[in-house]
């Protein structure tokens, strides 16, 4: 069985649409990566749906606000914090918790 990389770009104003098409699919979500560099954000969306592994590539400036999808996949919240804690990403209607951390660090490591 060959497995499938399908690799599409996408910008924020289409994320959370394009996370529900894939959720009503039935795809998972995989991981969410960031990486910042050169004043800009670089995140990637990895879904599965059986042997697809679908990657939805975004490159944002720093100050570019995206939608959280965690009301779509729940288990998002989890990288959504850690990208708002490790890498500053500005996420709109992120469940966290202002009270909990995932990391403790002081100031913001990457500046």
């Amino acid at each position: 069985m060959k497995e499938m990389i399908e690799k599409t770009s996408i910008g924020p104003a289409v994320l959370k649409q394009y996370m529900k098409e894939a959720a009503a699919e039935g795809c998972r979500l995989v991981q969410i990566h960031a990486n910042r560099m050169d004043g800009r954000y670089e995140l990637i969306y990895s879904l599965a749906l059986e042997y697809r592994l679908i990657q939805l590539y975004m490159v944002i400036l720093e100050d570019t606000e995206i939608e959280s999808i965690s009301s779509i996949y729940p288990a998002a919240q989890l990288y959504e914090q850690e990208m708002v804690e490790l890498f500053g990403v500005k996420i709109r209607n992120v469940a966290e918790d202002p009270h909990v951390k995932l990391y403790h660090v002081k100031g913001h490591p990457m500046k």
